[in-house]
């Protein structure tokens, strides 16, 4: 997730480099924010579908501007994409990890503020359901796949909307079952990410390695936010809510 902080501070530089008015390719603009062409243009499309109108010359070698007369606005978010920077900067602010930006707090405070009043303080119960524990053991830091830990869209919407889903899942030694759970809290024991979950089939609290989950199908479902205190226990007792 703290991709997702740091791709929001280059759409920035990018647009204030374009803001600048002197002549540049998409090429100089890789090479100036560190990032690979490919890159470049993918942030160019990102800052055009939040309504800056760029211009750009044909070619290899063609040049990228704002259009004339346009001030570039400022880069605004989706209600996912101000979630996702939020928890990413709790997240990195509970780490406390030296290689994290400073005044982390003062920007998840900003970032609470874009939300409206009305959704602020289900953003601060989504926030109380992602829990940030120890570090994980040398086992399960050696064993865990962050290639396998992708990004599942269904199985986040079923969390942060409070829906049921049907859980396809590996055990340890590859068995797979199916599951029926309500995804109640998010726990991260460094750089291990599980979901602590109520087994609707079991009536037990479970604990799933994200990078063992192959599939998630979202339920029509909802479930209520149950109490902390078993979840707490089954995952451990120094865990920090953020």
């Amino acid at each position: 997730m703290t991709g997702a902080v740091e791709k929001l501070e280059r759409l920035d530089r990018l647009r204030g480099r374009l803001l600048s008015g002197e002549p540049t390719t998409a090429a100089q603009l890789a090479d100036e924010l560190g990032v690979s062409l490919r890159t470049i243009m993918r942030d160019l499309d990102a800052l055009r579908d939040m309504g800056v109108l760029i211009e750009t010359d044909q070619g290899r070698g063609g040049g990228v501007r704002i259009a004339s007369g346009h001030g570039g606005g400022r880069v605004s978010l989706r209600f996912d994409e101000a979630l996702d920077l939020l928890i990413a900067a709790a997240v990195a602010e509970k780490l406390q990890s030296p290689l994290a930006p400073g005044g982390l707090g003062s920007a998840r405070q900003k970032l609470t503020a874009i939300f409206a009043p009305a959704h602020r303080e289900g953003i601060r119960s989504l926030r109380r359901r992602i829990l940030v524990g120890s570090a994980a053991s040398a086992r399960i830091a050696g064993e865990f796949d962050m290639s396998k830990a992708r990004y599942n869209e269904s199985l986040r919407r079923a969390f942060i909307e409070r829906w049921c889903v049907r859980l396809a899942y590996g055990d340890r030694l590859g068995r797979e079952t199916l599951r029926l759970i309500e995804p109640q809290y998010l726990l991260l024991n460094p750089p291990a990410w599980y979901v602590l979950a109520w087994d609707r089939l079991r009536e037990a609290v479970r604990a799933f390695r994200v990078d063992r989950v192959s599939g998630a199908e979202i339920t029509t479902e909802r479930f209520a936010v149950r109490q902390a205190a078993p979840f707490l226990e089954a995952a451990e007792a120094n865990v920090e809510r953020l």
